[in-house]
């Protein structure tokens, strides 16, 4: 015989009233999108307006970030790299950020987009925006153009219990 349980609403007993999910679980996921075209010369990175802010149920849990977004950069020989910061902290390489693409003759198309996982050990919310700057080629850094045409960049950050 089956037996069936229904409920409406489960509460921790503890005083935060949480229950902690199995290891591996997704706890929630959050996303953001923006499509305003933004342009940089400069070889630092500069933020894009590609965020998303989630605040963490449990400080022990990891945050799985992906996102992808569109760059050009019509410098000959030059590339497009994004990084992703978490608040004012660079979570990639410092110089190559998480990804990059380009280097052709003439002008360059690529996707900006990553895959990475942070462990920020906070409860408090938290803000993952995309970075994005041109890098030095043959011809120089140029101007990377992040959300090109106003094609949409995308964010989803994902928080995995442990």
């Amino acid at each position: 015989m089956a037996s069936i349980l229904k409920t409406d609403k489960i509460e921790g007993v503890t005083a935060s009233g949480t229950v902690q999910m199995p290891a591996g679980h997704v706890v929630q996921t959050v996303d953001g999108s923006d499509g305003t075209q933004t342009a940089s010369t400069s070889s630092s990175f500069v933020a894009s307006n590609v965020a998303v802010t989630i605040t963490p149920k449990f400080s022990t849990s990891k945050i799985y970030i992906a996102y992808s977004m569109s760059l050009y950069n019509a410098t000959n020989q030059a590339y497009s790299k994004t990084t992703l910061y978490r608040g004012s902290t660079n979570i990639g390489d410092s110089s190559w950020g998480l990804s990059s693409g380009g280097y052709s003759t003439g002008g360059h198309s690529t996707d900006g987009g990553a895959v990475t996982i942070d462990a920020p050990s906070t409860t408090n919310a938290t803000t993952y925006t995309v970075y994005f700057a041109p890098h030095n080629g043959g011809s120089g850094d140029g101007t990377v153009y992040a959300n090109i045409n106003g094609v949409r960049g995308q964010i989803i950050a994902m928080e995995i219990a442990q």
